[in-house]
């Protein structure tokens, strides 16, 4: 069961978006934002309970998202909670990048609100413990 997420985003509509989708899925998740990896890390530092789920932009100042994701997965105390790409990008490399890196999957940010409740629910659904899909398998 889920309890709680982590959105990774610099973009306060995309996180507002996002939030709405999850609290549409299920009320009861809590969702934590944070506007770039540096206050990603942060709060992982300090937090009692890790999340559930991270959910992470690529595109971001700073630290962007390939460069939170490694930090993430090379941190011991981090490197199991499943991290969920969530981009603009539709780059192969960038699929190939950050599934070397150990994201669990890659989700290119939809036009509409019912697809992203589609891919939320796949995410929600599924037991992660098995093989990584290719992202043309949630459609």
């Amino acid at each position: 069961m889920v309890r709680n997420i982590l959105i990774v985003d610099d973009d306060d509509e995309d996180r507002e978006l996002l939030f709405l989708a999850i609290n549409g899925l299920d009320p009861t998740i809590e969702c934590v934002e944070a506007e770039g990896g540096d206050k990603a890390f942060s709060y992982l530092s300090s937090c009692k309970q890790l999340p559930d789920y991270i959910f992470l932009d690529l595109n971001m100042p700073k630290i962007n998202g390939l460069q939170t994701l490694e930090m993430i997965k090379n941190h011991p105390r981090f490197k199991n909670i499943p991290v969920i790409i969530y981009t603009t990008s539709k780059s192969k490399s960038d699929q190939q990048k950050t599934k070397q890196l150990g994201a669990i999957l890659f989700i290119t940010k939809p036009d509409k609100l019912s697809e992203l409740v589609k891919a939320l629910k796949f995410v929600f659904e599924r037991n992660w413990e098995e093989p990584v899909v290719r992202p043309s398998e949630i459609s």
